[in-house]
Order: C-alpha cells, then structure tokens, then sequence
C-alpha cells in the first residue's frame, strides 16, 4: 500500500499528484528500460488537459516505484523541468521545448514560483 505525505495526494486519474495553481501534475510509473523507471506524466487544467508523456519521456533511476520516495523523486525530476523550460520561456518568449507544448510551458512560467515551492516540499520530505 502506497502512503502519501503532503504535498503529493491522489489526483482525480487516481494517480499520485501535486496541485500546482489551478492544475494537477500526476505521474505513473510505466515500466523500466536500461534500468531506469519510466514515468508517464499528466498535467491537468480546467478546460486544459496537457498530455503526458510516455516511455522515455521522463525516466529516473532504479528504485522501487511502491514507495513514497520513488514517487517524490520523479515528481521532483518532472517539476525541474518544467521551471526550467519557464526560465528559458523567460528570456525567450518564442523558445520551443521538444517535451512540452506551448501553452504547458506558458503555464509554467506563470506558476514558477509555486513549481519551485512544491519542488522543495517534495525534496524535503513533505511530513
């Protein structure tokens, strides 16, 4: 059984989550590749679901995915990339980003902030 601390919960996918600004930012293990877990991952907006993506689309190294900290370490893996495409988003407004839509790193670079705090929740252990 998977135990959650804040600030990860359950999402309405029935997924472990965070809730960034007005979105839920879900992760799911998918299987593993080269030793490394591959998560699919889910951003949802009212109104604006941003797909996720699968296999290889983000990946972290061997662990257990049934436990917390697995979970914390791909949503801390997931988090820092979106600020980072919010920061290149930053000084450069028509910067593209192979792994995430436009109007994904938009929202990023709206909510930066909070991504860092929830980053640090999540790094910190969150009890």
């Amino acid at each position: 059984m998977l135990t959650l601390h804040s600030p990860m919960c359950i999402s309405a996918r029935l997924l472990p989550a965070v809730h960034v600004g007005d979105a839920w930012i879900s992760i799911e293990p998918r299987g593993v590749r080269d030793n490394r877990i591959e998560w699919a991952w889910y951003v949802d907006r009212p109104g604006h679901p941003f797909g996720g993506g699968e296999g290889a689309d983000l990946s972290t190294g061997p662990q257990h995915t049934d436990d917390e900290a697995g979970y914390r370490e791909a949503m801390s893996a997931l988090l820092s990339f979106l600020m980072h495409a919010a920061e290149q988003y930053r000084h450069d407004v028509d910067y593209e980003d192979e792994s995430f839509s436009r109007a994904l790193v938009e929202w990023a670079y709206q909510n930066d902030d909070e991504l860092g705090m929830t980053q640090v929740e999540l790094e910190e252990g969150g009890q």
